[in-house]
């Protein structure tokens, strides 16, 4: 999987979000080595940065948060969570929402 493909697909995603009026921010994309080690210790990835891997240090991952009407974050599971996760799925990416052991609704990569 190579990095335009993903940038495709993140495009879909922002633009079904908007047809469904579903407004979000980017909280992480890339993630250097260091940050990837802080997250690891700090309990948020299961990977360490360094002999496991983020998808986010290869540029194939990305972590949003849907804000409501005022531009407030939602940090918790939502229907639209479900259902830009759903669609993310269909074109093939996965999703952190379905995770069992870091069950994480903001993640999406492929």
């Amino acid at each position: 999987m190579n990095r335009s493909r993903f940038l495709r697909m993140f495009a879909l995603l922002t633009c079904y979000a908007m047809f469904h009026d579903i407004k979000f921010i980017v909280t992480s994309f890339y993630r250097t080595p260091e940050e990837q080690k802080k997250l690891y210790e700090e309990g948020k990835s299961k990977c360490d940065g360094v002999i496991r891997r983020s998808r986010h240090q290869d540029w194939l991952a990305i972590d949003i948060c849907i804000v409501d009407k005022l531009g407030a974050p939602i940090w918790h599971r939502t229907e639209d969570y479900e259902k830009l996760g759903k669609f993310w799925k269909s074109l093939g990416g996965t999703w952190g929402g379905d995770w069992a052991s870091l069950n994480d609704i903001f993640h999406f990569e492929v």
